[in-house]
């Protein structure tokens, strides 16, 4: 792998050889506070995809959308803080078909919630164990 920074530390870009002879690159656009507003990602020298970021009025990260090698963009990561700053994180997942089952484990306040998440015949995810 090789990875090119900014005088900073900061990446600018990587490109990942693969044992099967294909190129992953990446090119990473910064802000003048230093502050990643896009990822552009590419496979060999094919079409390139973009995942784009936001900030709030404190300049924290707020948002991450996905934009498509055809311009079309989907949200990806919504970020939210509480009171006195910590990150949460609503993460989009892309649609799938079929019954599909999807869960989470995490740590909060020195307990482990999980939630588990099944896709029903509406293709409607809903919760099908309760939080902890």
């Amino acid at each position: 792998m090789l990875i090119r920074f900014r005088p900073d530390g900061q990446i600018i870009g990587t490109e990942a050889f693969n044992p099967d002879g294909s190129i992953a690159r990446t090119a990473c656009v910064y802000n003048e506070a230093g502050q990643i507003l896009e990822t552009r990602l590419q496979m060999n020298d094919g079409p390139v995809s973009r995942i784009t970021s936001s900030y709030d009025g404190a300049g924290r990260i707020s948002r991450t959308v996905n934009i498509d090698e055809k311009g079309v963009g989907s949200e990806s990561e919504i970020y939210r803080y509480d009171p006195i700053g910590r990150k949460t994180k609503i993460q989009f997942l892309p649609k799938v078909e079929g019954n599909v089952g999807y869960s989470v484990d995490s740590e909060g306040w020195g307990r482990i919630v999980r939630r588990e998440w099944r896709r029903n015949h509406d293709h409607h995810l809903r919760r099908s164990r309760p939080c902890n």
